[in-house]
């Protein structure tokens, strides 16, 4: 539909690549994410960062042999 939001991220927010630990350091430029987002006191804000787990920046994926 072509709606834009924005949500805040918070020192509680949680940030996992696959089912691992991660960092807001982790998510590039291209990342593709899934947000977790929960409405407090009609604030919305993200719980979790969800990112795949052998994904690379961009979207791109390595040709392996």
């Amino acid at each position: 539909d072509g709606k834009q939001e924005s949500y805040s991220l918070t020192p509680e927010t949680k940030y996992l690549k696959g089912t691992v630990s991660a960092a807001l350091a982790d998510v590039k430029v291209g990342t593709r994410v899934v947000l977790s987002i929960v409405e407090k006191d009609e604030k919305k804000t993200v719980a979790e960062v969800l990112m795949a787990s052998g994904e690379n920046p961009g979207g791109t994926h390595e040709h392996q042999h």
